[in-house]
């Protein structure tokens, strides 16, 4: 494959890896810590190992609770569905035990409380992205391809789901409403890497669109989580709601600085790639110098629209620096789109086949003819 599209691919897997470092978040978040503070906790949401273990203990207690139910019957089932449980964790769409561990993730939906649900969709979501981003590491034919296209669509309903049981939370005036807020934005962000991993091997516009249309579906249900932090502040403000506001505030600062960053860089990479003579972009959708330009102003001018967010946020303005944050993320994902759209074309250039020469009628001899 060419150099310059291996490289394409390359800055997109490494966005988090060179943008998003802790240095860099540090260096965001000094800036207007004097003004506002720091508060370095962050909620940690449980690992997958203990909600299997939860799932396997609600699973033996249905057998356990009976009178003279212990069987060794009893104990060998309870033992085989951890097992399968287990072993269906690492399944991807289309293996065998890929049902368990859907069956797992409804059982655990189905007992959680509200507050828990929204978290958990958001850790199912993660999942769905993840097991794309594992599809496209195998055999890549039409069956791969509509495996992946519906894990996607799968992560996106999960992702909407998060954002209902958000708002019916607060609705409900749950105590809980901050701190699910708060975990559900980290999860969405964490999740942000295995976005872009999918992006990265995605070589086709209908999936280039696909994880756009995921990355858009999770800024809404982020957009849901920072609103409802911010209800809850001006209803009852508090130290601790304040607290978790500024600590919302660092991770979407950090966040949209390292996309603004990248996204430079993925221009500066087009340019080399239209720059190289030896590849012809006649009949495709390539843009001139003036239209790079044109993408890259306004992702400079984020510069000026983060530090009015900043100057709300730390005059006390919590939800216009937020709406002025979700206004940044709205830009970035139009000319985001467009920068897709554009590396589309350029792969799709460099992988046309090299035409076949036309050999001259007058070298044509007798002896070739024959």
């Amino acid at each position: 494959m060419n150099k310059l599209l291996k490289q394409l691919k390359q800055l997109k897997r490494a966005e988090r890896l060179t943008a998003m470092d802790g240095q860099s978040m540090a260096q965001s978040w000094n800036r207007i810590a004097e003004a506002i503070g720091a508060d370095e906790t962050s909620e940690v949401t449980p690992s997958v190992s203990a909600m299997y273990f939860e799932y396997a203990r609600w699973n033996a207690s249905k057998y356990f609770s009976k009178p003279v139910a212990a069987s060794a019957f009893s104990v060998m089932m309870v033992a085989s569905g951890w097992i399968a449980t287990v072993n269906a964790a690492d399944s991807l769409p289309g293996d065998t035990l890929y049902s368990v561990k859907m069956i797992t993730e409804k059982t655990q939906l189905r007992l959680a409380s509200l507050d828990r649900k929204a978290v958990l969709h958001t850790e199912f979501a993660g999942r769905r992205l993840q097991e794309a981003s594992d599809l496209q590491e195998g055999t890549q034919d039409a069956d791969s391809a509509q495996l992946v296209h519906g894990a996607i669509e799968a992560y996106k309903q999960e992702v909407a789901s998060a954002g209902e049981s958000l708002r019916q939370l607060k609705d409900e005036g749950s105590a809980e409403a901050l701190a699910t807020a708060t975990s559900v934005q980290q999860n969405l962000q964490a999740i942000d890497t295995t976005i872009d991993a999918v992006a990265a091997e995605s070589g086709s516009a209908e999936a280039t669109q696909e994880v756009l249309a995921a990355k858009e579906v999770a800024k809404e249900v982020n957009d849901v989580a920072t609103t409802v932090a911010v209800e809850v502040h001006e209803e009852q403000p508090t130290d601790l709601s304040t607290q978790e506001l500024k600590q919302m505030f660092k991770s979407d600062l950090g966040r949209i600085e390292a996309r603004q960053r990248f996204d430079l860089e993925r221009i500066d990479v087009i340019k080399i790639a239209l720059a190289d003579d030896g590849v012809s972009y006649d009949g495709f959708a390539v843009p001139t110098s003036d239209e790079l330009l044109a993408y890259e102003y306004p992702i400079v001018a984020v510069d000026s629209l983060l530090s009015q967010a900043m100057n709300n946020f730390a005059a006390g303005g919590f939800r216009s620096a937020f709406e002025k944050l979700q206004e940044i993320d709205t830009a970035l994902l139009e000319i985001e789109s467009q920068l897709a759209q554009v590396e589309i074309a350029i792969m799709q250039a460099r992988l046309q086949p090299e035409p076949t020469p036309v050999v001259p009628e007058e070298s044509v001899t007798s002896e070739s003819v024959l």
